[in-house]
């Protein structure tokens, strides 16, 4: 009966907070367009389950580039949010992918249905990319902050065929990211009860472990600390892509 009830508390917060909520981000916030720097787009769409997720391609030109870079983005809004960072690696010559996830900004879905959720909305992004005739013959590459740094440790399972990754402030488990938002939870039973939580709302990708994907392949990642300068961010990222 104990158990019951603290998983009834634990289930009632994550679903208000994180489950039974979008992410559109703020409409008083000026979010960059690709065009204020000078980068060309062109929109695409797919399915992830029964909803359509939008998204675009950022490029300079009609190549060739020096690869296929999929942007994932974080919480609180959608791709809009990061037009600088992705326009930048356009800048620097590459394809660049990037997506609303389920229940985000452009994209459909009544929800996000829990951070767990982007697992799906990538696997499905994956096998539409095996089939868009613009990334075919590239390398492909990843980066992904906060949310999007999880999603991108999720893409280096091999199926996906991802050369490199770069997690920004990424977690490795949704549950895990829970607890360190508040250590009062971090407990053995509650560790159990958010696990049982996020299996039992997504299933296999509930709480998916980015560290399991990593041992299935060797990849080059890095792991940037909260509050990471963008310049830094844009120094490292260049200096490891250029030595592709």
């Amino acid at each position: 009966m104990v158990l019951l009830i603290l998983y009834n508390i634990l289930k009632n917060a994550i679903d208000k907070n994180l489950a039974f909520t979008r992410s559109d981000g703020s409409p008083a916030y000026p979010y960059f367009k690709a065009s204020d720097f000078n980068v060309d787009t062109s929109d695409f769409s797919f399915y992830s389950g029964k909803w359509l997720l939008h998204g675009s391609r950022y490029f300079i030109g009609k190549g060739p580039y020096k690869g296929v870079l999929i942007f994932f983005h974080g919480i609180g809004s959608g791709r809009n949010a990061y037009i600088k960072p992705i326009c930048l690696f356009a800048l620097q010559g590459y394809l660049v992918y990037a997506f609303d996830y389920t229940g985000c900004m452009e994209s459909e879905g009544t929800y996000l249905y829990g951070m767990g959720h982007v697992a799906y909305d990538e696997d499905a992004f994956f096998e539409w990319l095996d089939r868009d005739p613009l990334a075919q013959g590239y390398e492909r590459y990843v980066v992904g902050h906060s949310w999007g740094g999880y999603a991108a440790l999720i893409s280096s399972n091999p199926v996906y065929k991802v050369k490199k990754v770069i997690s920004i402030a990424g977690f490795n488990r949704v549950s895990e990211e829970l607890k360190s938002l508040n250590p009062k939870v971090d407990s053995k039973l509650f560790s159990f009860l958010m696990g049982f939580y996020f299996r039992g709302r997504n299933g296999k990708y509930g709480d998916l472990a980015g560290s399991d994907m990593l041992k299935k392949v060797v990849a080059i990642y890095s792991i940037f600390k909260a509050g990471t300068i963008l310049w830094l961010v844009r120094k490292l990222a260049i200096y490891l892509f250029r030595r592709i």
